[in-house]
């Protein structure tokens, strides 16, 4: 799979809306794992914390579930 570099701007917004839209998308099925926080920071050109504020923004409103 194939992410460009999200633009500048709202980044931790930027990485919410690509990682909503990958899932809605089809790009990972129900259940299973996305890639980890340093690699989706690395494909999308921005920052650890970003990707983690991201993703615990999609975890409360239902998109993802974090698990340990």
């Amino acid at each position: 799979m194939a992410m460009s570099p999200v633009a500048r701007g709202s980044t931790v917004e930027a990485v919410v809306d690509r990682i909503q839209a990958e899932v809605s998308g089809g790009a990972w099925r129900v259940g299973e794992r996305i890639p980890g926080e340093l690699d989706l920071a690395a494909r999308l050109g921005v920052s650890r914390p970003a990707v983690r504020e991201a993703i615990r923004a999609l975890a409360h409103v239902g998109v993802l579930e974090v698990r340990r």
